[in-house]
């Protein structure tokens, strides 16, 4: 403030009128980007010693214990309402929702309250925060998975001429790797809220005072508990600001109500408490212990305020003023009603005296990593082969495929990829591609939805390839990589034509020589979703071998395994066991930006099943590492000194999930399936992941239909050195971005048609490093 003082001074030196000087330092400090750029936002006294932001909202699941029709009708429609009905009585506070899903329907369904709602949007009475189509598992579902997440709701918010938040609300996801911070930096995020993190474990603990004992000892959460609430979480390459809600996120809730017990809304929509509400005395009794026993690291604390499908607080501005009026004067603490994002506005600024914070925040459950196991199968192949899609479409756009078409070809084959990517989003959200949906929602509308992208994808690549075959004779046949690397002699993002098909074929052997491949049967009575927990129920214990089918095949020094298991017993999981001839000293697993290794002190649970995207990596003393990438289940256990563990698929009948969802059925019905890349040799990062995602991404054959071939024999639309393309994306018209595998500041192409790379992230601003990078011509 010297340098602000400095100018007052001379301001005041003007000899202008008080009413005029009082107008210059205001424009004066909102320039410098003093308080008053915030106090737009939130109002408060100066001389308050502590000031508590309530933010209201409601935790919106998609596809979980319902449908999201049953939800809809059930709940969310009537939740969105009473939002509105709470606006137009109280004008000065707002509420927020994460997921674009729910108000997308919302304005879809009721067309007579569209124009309200899109106002209060505009007017930020209703915020966005995160502003992903829903809020993501960050462990078990692709990466792509999420970034088109967010690119389908910031597409949804531009359309709408609504700003694009930064500030990401992910209250219910089941623990982050140590990515996470790096991936949220290049989606351009500042910050980010959660609650599940690794070493809690003791759910009912959640409705009572938290203590540092309540965390298992030397655990990431009960490092990050000793921390405090606010933190800047550093990843490899950026960091973001994080709030953890070691209560979870309706902690507030808790206030209005004289029981510390959620609502039942699943019983009851319109349920506020279990038993009898709070008065204004309780509620401020109820929160002067809970600030009291907090270490939030700055004079703003943020509480949230709404559990699941939870109606807003209508008695929440009545309660503030009570608790201003009686205790502010005696405490210096004062309460005022904003979104998260108003609140990190606030503490923006006190970033640089923030403690920091390195590391997973995971495991945290990991029983989930087996369950599902058909839907992540269909998750990681959907995303990919859609990514390909929009890979193909960029290099027929450039030999001139399209552009002979009418510009609404191009605008609905747009449609089309838009349309299925925010389908994708309902499954790579929290309960859907995790595998923690209800067996009902399941038969109901998780299948049918998959069914539904299936066909469409399918009708998409068929349109897409069409285009290429009219341009082959007939007689031959194009082969097409829509992957950024070199594969199979087919050039990056390329292809070659030839008379016959050249694409090897793998051979059957009766099994292989460095490993064995056993299915094993384990005893697994759910717990919570935990493995190996010590709070009951938690049991999960080894059964024996179990009669799946197995089959091998070798290319190369490739192994290729499929295991297949009709059912499996209910009450039981099923895992594949690698069995190695030499101790295994390490495992490593792809998370979101590269490789990474968890630390005992994280290893919670006995066995403890580690997270990974579509490989991980052995590591034995005699030197030798095997590569695997594992289509099916996605956790993988060091379950004795010469074996590895991997789901193969789970079927328990969970009598109860969480505090937050009524009793219900996840068993599973099979079949359980896995396939399986196995590579033995010391493969350096690079050509570890270039394998695993060769072995995930498609290669397309395609018959020639034209009398003459007008196309080059071979082609590329371009390749990057020591690097991986993932995807090529046009953003906006002429506007292209890659996602790579490694970040880099530069990287050299090899293109007819693009020229230079620039690191940015997704909301367009440059960065010095970034796995996303605009390209140009």
């Amino acid at each position: 403030m010297e340098k602000l003082s400095g100018y007052t001074v001379k301001i005041f030196n003007f000899q202008l009128s008080f009413f005029l000087k009082i107008a210059v330092l205001i424009l004066l400090l909102s320039y410098c980007g003093g308080r008053m750029e915030s106090r737009k936002l939130i109002d408060y006294p100066e001389d308050a010693k502590t000031v508590v932001i309530l933010g209201q909202s409601s935790h919106l699941d998609i596809s979980w214990v319902y449908t999201s029709e049953e939800y809809y009708q059930k709940m969310v429609k009537n939740i969105f309402i009473s939002a509105l009905d709470f606006i137009e009585e109280h004008q000065k506070h707002n509420v927020f929702f994460a997921e674009i899903f729910w108000i997308n329907k919302f304005i879809s369904k009721e067309p007579e309250l569209k124009e309200r709602f899109l106002n209060f949007l505009k007017e930020r009475k209703i915020i966005i925060e995160g502003g992903g189509i829903g809020t993501d598992d960050f462990l078990v579902v692709p990466t792509d998975g999420i970034i088109g997440n967010y690119i389908s709701g910031r597409k949804w918010l531009k359309k709408f001429g609504l700003p694009i938040p930064k500030d990401a609300w992910i209250p219910d996801s089941f623990g982050f790797p140590e990515s996470t911070p790096d991936l949220l930096y290049m989606l351009g995020f500042r910050s980010v809220a959660l609650s599940r993190v690794n070493g809690f474990t003791k759910t009912e603990k959640y409705l009572k005072p938290i203590t540092d004992a309540d965390f298992e000892n030397d655990s990431a959460g009960q490092k990050l508990f000793r921390l405090g609430q606010l933190v800047v979480w550093k990843g490899k390459i950026g960091e973001v600001i994080l709030y953890f809600m070691h209560n979870l996120y309706g902690v507030g809730s808790f206030f209005f109500c004289k029981l510390d017990l959620p609502p039942q809304v699943y019983i009851n929509p319109d349920s506020e408490c279990v038993g009898e509400k709070a008065d204004e005395e309780t509620f401020s009794q109820k929160l002067k212990s809970y600030l009291s026993r907090i270490k939030p690291n700055s004079k703003f604390v943020f509480i949230p305020i709404g559990w699941d499908f939870e109606k807003p607080k209508k008695e929440l501005g009545k309660f503030a003023d009570y608790w201003n009026e009686k205790y502010f004067p005696m405490t210096g603490t004062y309460l005022t009603i904003a979104s998260f994002s108003d609140f990190i506005s606030l503490v923006e600024r006190e970033r640089d005296n923030l403690p920091r914070f390195e590391g997973h925040l995971a495991p945290y459950w990991t029983g989930y990593y087996g369950s599902r196991t058909w839907l992540k199968r269909f998750l990681f192949s959907s995303i990919y082969r859609l990514i390909s899609c929009e890979n193909m479409i960029v290099m027929a756009e450039k030999l001139g495929l399209i552009q002979s078409k009418k510009s609404d070809f191009k605008n609905a084959l747009k449609e089309k990829i838009d349309d299925l990517w925010f389908k994708l989003a309902m499954l790579t959200n929290h309960d859907s591609g995790s595998g923690t949906l209800y067996k009902e929602t399941e038969e109901k509308e998780i299948k049918p939805l998959s069914w539904e992208i299936e066909m469409k994808l399918n009708e998409l690549e068929n349109q897409i390839l069409e285009l290429f075959s009219q341009k082959v004779a007939v007689g031959q046949k194009i082969i097409i990589n829509p992957l950024g690397v070199d594969r199979e002699n087919i050039p990056s993002f390329g292809f070659i034509i030839r008379d016959f098909s050249s694409v090897y074929k793998p051979q059957k052997i009766e099994k292989p020589l460095d490993f064995d491949v056993r299915a094993i049967l384990w005893k697994d009575d759910g717990g919570a979703w935990r493995i190996g927990s010590e709070t009951p129920p938690g049991e999960f214990s080894e059964f024996g071998t179990f009669p799946a089918e197995i089959t091998f095949e070798k290319l190369g020094e490739s192994i290729f395994i499929r295991a297949f298991a009709e059912s499996i017993p209910e009450g039981h999981s099923l895992t594949l066991r690698f069995s190695f001839q030499s101790r295994v000293t390490s495992l490593r697993v792809e998370s979101h930006l590269g490789l990474t290794e968890f630390q005992e002190n994280l290893k919670i649970y006995k066995p403890t099943f580690l997270p990974f995207l579509t490989f991980f990596k052995v590591y034995l003393e005699d030197g030798r590492t095997f590569l695997v990438s594992f289509k099916g289940g996605k956790g993988v256990a060091l379950t004795s000194e010469k074996g590895v563990d991997v789901f193969l698929g789970r079927n328990v009948r969970f009598e109860k999930y969480d505090i937050l969802g009524p009793p219900g059925d996840m068993s599973e019905d099979g079949p359980f399936i896995a396939e399986v890349l196995v590579k033995d040799g010391a493969l350096g990062e690079f050509d570890s992941f270039k394998e695993s995602y060769s072995f995930y991404f498609p290669l397309y054959i395609t018959e020639g239909k034209a009398e003459t071939t007008s196309l080059m024999q071979s082609f590329s639309l371009l390749s990057v050195k020591d690097n991986i393309v993932l995807s090529i994306k046009e953003i906006e018209d002429g506007k292209f971005i890659l996602r790579t595998v490694f970040p880099e500041s530069t990287l050299i192409f090899e293109s007819r048609y693009f020229k230079k790379a620039t690191p940015i992230n997704l909301l367009g601003d440059k960065i010095p490093l970034s796995n996303f990078l605009e390209i140009s011509e």
